[in-house]
This record gives structure tokens, sequence and C-alpha cells, in this order.
């Protein structure tokens, strides 16, 4: 999560797209921009998270097939 709030490519993108959604004529754009802010991060852990439950379930029988893990050593260069 601190690598995600600190990388300065997301934070370009942030500063890049997200003043055409805050039109100044509804209030104080800060607390917009930290509600903008705040959904993406949470929608990306939202997302992260449930991708890494999600093959967290599939280590296990991934790891018992032996193929699988031959073919994963090739493309991954390990050994």
């Amino acid at each position: 999560m601190i690598c995600s709030l600190t990388d300065p490519a997301a934070l370009s993108f942030m500063l890049a797209i997200l003043p055409q959604f805050v039109p100044p004529s509804t209030g104080s754009p800060a607390p917009q921009f930290f509600i903008l802010g705040g959904t993406m991060k949470a929608t990306g852990l939202l997302i992260l998270g449930v991708l890494a439950r999600t093959l967290g379930a599939f280590r296990g029988s991934l790891s018992a097939n032996r193929s699988f893990v031959v073919w994963q050593q090739r493309i991954t260069g390990s050994s």
C-alpha cells in the first residue's frame, strides 16, 4: 500500500486525470480529490485482495501439478 501511495507514475496519473472530474463550482476541490483518490485506492486494494485470495486458493493444486511447475520454471528461467 505504501508503494502504491508513493509511486510517481500513479501520482502523476492522478494529477493528470482527476482534475477533470473535480468541478470547482461544487465546493472546495480538496475533499473531492481525497474522495476520488481514496475510491481509486480502495478499488485497487479490493481487486488485488480478491486476486491474491483466488490465486492463494489455487496454489496447492498448482504446486502439486509437476508439469505446471516445470512449465513455470521454464518461463521464469529458474530451475
